[in-house]
Parts: structure tokens; sequence; C-alpha cells
């Protein structure tokens, strides 16, 4: 599904920050970089990448989306 708006940030800052609002009540792996989709303040699906730059065929190893109410909610991985 393609949103409206993505942004691809891999900045220690844009972690940290990511990790510090819309993941603190999560415990996600560490990761290194992520896609934001929607708005920052209340993203509709993260992609979380273990890499800071990673390769263009590499899939996200976690994925939130949000519920109808704008809760994130990890998504079980596909086989």
């Amino acid at each position: 599904m393609r949103f409206h708006r993505e942004v691809f940030l891999n900045g220690p800052a844009d972690v940290e920050w990511l990790a510090s609002t819309h993941l603190k009540d999560h415990a996600p792996a560490s990761f290194g970089s992520f896609v934001l989709a929607g708005n920052e303040d209340s993203p509709v699906r993260l992609d979380l990448y273990a890499a800071v730059q990673p390769a263009y065929n590499v899939h996200p190893f976690a994925v939130y989306e949000a519920t109808m109410d704008g809760a994130l909610v990890l998504q079980p991985r596909s086989p």
C-alpha cells in the first residue's frame, strides 16, 4: 500500500527521535534506518531496517501499521 508521503530517514537523531516518540511503548530491536509513511505526528506505517544504508532489495525487519485509533501495531512477518 502506498501513502501520500513516505520518507527514508537514517540519521542518528532521527532514529533516536522515532524510538523515543512513536516507538516508546514498543521494544523493537536496534535499528539504523526507517521509512515513515504519513505524517510525522501520526504515522500510518513504519518500516524498520537494521542497516543505516540498507540495499534496495532488503526487506524491513519490522513493520508497524496504525490501527483505526492511531495506535501502532507490529505486523506479523510473512514467510
